[in-house]
């Protein structure tokens, strides 16, 4: 049974990548640059969120009282997701790109290493969402991936 959600968040983790690689595959850097997801984040923005907060939820699998510490010291979002895209602002399109293959990879490492039963059984603390079985951050990976590669498609759909 666990090896089945094993392979099933495998399968979302890929799906999502896929899908964002896809929808960028033919945009030329300047593209990434110029089209405007919201109001502050262009395209490239949204690459260089999904790469960071890659990074930033395997916090909750690997380092628990950093986790813990964030939500305590009263965690904002809105404000870590600009400083984090504040520390990346000199990387260009290509840097991103490497970056989110770099990080996919690294969380893919993680699923394979995390055992089969711990998936369901352990429990682990998300600065976000509090106490969440160990599956579930994967599958906000995924999920976080899909929702933002919805707004790359419209953005870039609208951007001539």
């Amino acid at each position: 049974m666990s090896a089945q959600l094993k392979a099933q968040l495998r399968h979302r983790l890929e799906e999502a990548r896929a899908r964002t690689i896809a929808l960028i595959a033919h945009a030329p850097p300047e593209t990434l640059l110029r089209a405007r997801v919201t109001e502050t984040w262009t395209a490239r923005d949204v690459l260089a969120h999904l790469a960071l907060s890659e990074a930033d939820h395997r916090v909750a699998v690997e380092h628990q009282e950093k986790a813990r510490q964030l939500a305590a010291d009263g965690f904002d979002l809105d404000r870590w997701n600009a400083e984090r895209l504040a520390e990346v602002a000199h990387l260009g399109p290509e840097e991103i790109l490497a970056r989110m293959a770099h990080e996919r990879a690294t969380t893919l490492v993680l699923l394979d290493t995390v055992p089969e039963k711990a998936l369901r059984a352990q429990s682990v603390f998300h600065p976000v969402f509090g106490e969440l079985a160990l599956g579930k951050i994967f599958r906000i990976i995924a999920y976080h991936e899909r929702l933002h590669a919805s707004e790359l498609a419209r953005a870039l759909n609208a951007t001539p």
